[in-house]
């Protein structure tokens, strides 16, 4: 006979938890490794000693390695405060970021909404600039 604390139901729970972190293990992911991408900025990185750290949306402070940038995608030079998304994956000694990307400025909205408005600047100066164009030709004989 079987109980809630009793064997069958453990082995029912380690069935289910089985099927629901199937993907994961096919992937080679850690079970409790975060899949949701996360956002947060760079507080620094070091080429020479390829890491640094990342602090969450949260205010969460995780250790990166340069492993964990996606290919092409490891910061050069000075990049703190750089906006990035990653995944999080428990790691030994420490919860760490991986699958980085650096969010490209010309990604985020609010450079898109410069640019838009530095084309309708452009628009209207070219405006200006071609009617005083042709004011001047009407003054030079």
């Amino acid at each position: 006979m079987r109980t809630k604390e009793g064997a069958g139901s453990a082995a029912t729970r380690a069935r289910a938890a089985d099927k629901v972190n199937a993907p994961e293990r096919a992937l080679g992911a850690p079970p409790d490794e975060r899949r949701t991408p996360v956002q947060g900025k760079m507080l620094w990185f070091n080429e020479a000693k390829n890491f640094g750290f990342i602090r969450t949306e949260e205010g969460e402070r995780l250790y990166v390695h340069r492993d964990g940038f996606l290919p092409g995608d490891a910061p050069v030079g000075r990049c703190a405060g750089v906006a990035v998304t990653f995944n999080v994956s428990s790691g030994e000694p420490e919860r760490k970021a991986v699958d980085v990307v650096i969010v490209r400025e010309e990604d985020s909205p609010e450079a898109r909404a410069r640019a838009a408005v530095l084309a309708i600047a452009k628009e209207a100066v070219g405006e200006v600039v071609k009617q005083e164009i042709e004011r001047m030709k009407g003054r030079v004989p």
